[in-house]
């Protein structure tokens, strides 16, 4: 049984929390999978904000350079890292983060053995 600390006050310090709760399993919420994608992928009333902090810290794919970059910087470019089984959890409506981008991820990591469920997104 996993059970949840919210206060974080375990009593058996930090390694004993990285050992029980790091290694049981993960939850990836509304997740990006390509970062390239996610910028091309965005409605245009995002945009305006991704210059002052989206192009500054991961990068531009409109610059070739940095969209040359950005695929190994990607989480589906690095599913071989993942070893927990992992929960994706992503909202069918969400404007932002296109449910294919979960999608992706599930499959690729499904492809490579590691456990992965995705919930069931609704549509509202």
């Amino acid at each position: 049984m996993l059970q949840v600390n919210l206060r974080g006050s375990t009593g058996y310090g930090k390694a004993f929390t990285r050992a029980v709760f790091a290694a049981a399993a993960a939850v990836d919420v509304v997740g990006i999978s390509d970062l390239a994608n996610f910028v091309r992928g965005q409605p245009d009333f995002v945009r305006p904000m991704l210059a002052y902090n989206w192009f500054t810290y991961v990068g531009d794919p409109a610059d070739p350079e940095q969209e040359a970059d950005m695929p190994a910087r990607s989480p589906i470019s690095r599913v071989d890292r993942i070893r927990t089984p992992l929960m994706v959890v992503h909202g069918a409506n969400d404007a932002r983060v296109v449910l294919a981008e979960s999608d992706q991820l599930v499959e690729a990591l499904r492809v490579r053995g590691t456990k992965a469920t995705r919930s069931r997104p609704r549509r509202t």
